[in-house]
């Protein structure tokens, strides 16, 4: 398993969590670097890329935020060019539905699938999933009904797990909230399309 940090801090965090695990230090000159000796099969999980939490618009840290993760990901497609590889890009259920609210958030999701897809359309060899879902949560609980719509950290693990072990590219809305949430605004959408 190869794990990305962005730096010296979460380099450290993701050595304790997975100590099996080979960590490449992107923070470092490329050739620095230090590269699985042998790869077979391999899958790129995108759970963190770009901005990946509805913040306060920061346009120049942001962007830099954007191009050192793309810079990252063209390295890893070059280093393995020639090799089947899976990507899985998670997004959010929002990237379908925005909310005004949350639109500076939602444009760097969809900008980041862009990206990805571009990247994809130019190397051979390369199976996209795009995966949409709702909240996350830790577990759920009776003390926190709303909980039961969502899904957990380890179902949505075992639902990555499952797209990992297809060679077929997929876009997939997960978690009932997410559902509920499209068929809502669906649904607001065709009334005020037929009623205004």
């Amino acid at each position: 398993m190869l794990l990305v940090a962005r730096d010296e801090e979460e380099a450290i965090s993701l050595g304790l969590d997975f100590s099996e695990a080979q960590i490449l230090t992107c923070w470092l000159p490329e050739n620095e670097w230090k590269w699985p000796d042998i790869c077979n099969g391999i899958t790129i999980f995108f759970c963190a890329f770009g901005v990946i939490h509805p913040v306060p618009p920061d346009w120049p840290s942001h962007c830099e935020v954007m191009n050192r993760d793309i810079d990252v990901l063209a390295r890893v497609l070059r280093k393995f060019r020639g090799q089947t590889i899976r990507l899985v890009f998670v997004s959010s259920v929002l990237a379908l539905a925005p909310r005004p609210q949350r639109s500076y958030y939602v444009g760097w999701k969809c900008l980041s699938e862009a990206i990805i897809r571009d990247l994809h359309a130019k190397q051979e060899g390369l199976f996209l999933s795009v995966i949409y879902p709702g909240r996350l949560v830790s577990r759920k609980s009776v003390l926190s009904p709303l909980s039961f719509f969502h899904t957990t950290y380890e179902r949505f693990a075992q639902k990555l797990t499952r797209i990992a072990d297809t060679w077929t590219g997929s876009r997939e809305i997960v978690g009932l909230d997410a559902r509920i949430l499209l068929v809502m605004r669906a649904l607001g959408l065709f009334m005020r399309a037929v009623f205004r």
